[in-house]
């Protein structure tokens, strides 16, 4: 059984770019670059004392959930769910560099899926072949 989206409510300017980009394509730049300059909230886990991100796994390739704020994860996950706050920029070279997509604030409605491939664009730069999808 699958989980009902979690409502979207934005927070702050990046959530409330998420959700106009959503549905409007030329929010969809000014997204990515608010982005980039945010600190954010990671799943991790720690493994032989040592935090590690978390992953789901699927099909296709594994991702990291990336919440945009702390309400955002709180809401989302189980309350003692481990986390560290990061700057995006920071986070998303390291999942790329692993071959890793990512998850933007998932289990809520918009939440964005974006490929390392796409990750590598959109730090390079690159936005327009970030597409993204709402999942």
């Amino acid at each position: 059984m699958t989980q009902k989206p979690l409502p979207f409510t934005p927070l702050n300017k990046v959530e409330q770019l998420q959700a106009e980009a959503a549905t409007s394509i030329e929010k969809r730049t000014e997204f990515w670059e608010e982005l980039l300059k945010s600190e954010v909230y990671v799943v991790s886990e720690e493994i032989d004392g040592e935090e590690m991100l978390f992953t789901w796994q699927g099909s296709g390739e594994d991702a990291c959930g990336v919440f945009t704020s702390q309400e955002k994860i709180i809401g989302a996950m189980p309350a003692d769910t481990p986390y560290i706050i990061i700057n995006a920029r920071i986070i998303l070279e390291s999942m790329a560099n692993e071959g890793l997509g990512t998850f933007i604030n998932p289990r809520y409605e918009p939440a964005v899926r974006v490929k390392s491939k796409e990750i590598k664009s959109m730090l390079k730069g690159d936005f327009h072949e970030v597409v993204g999808r709402n999942t």
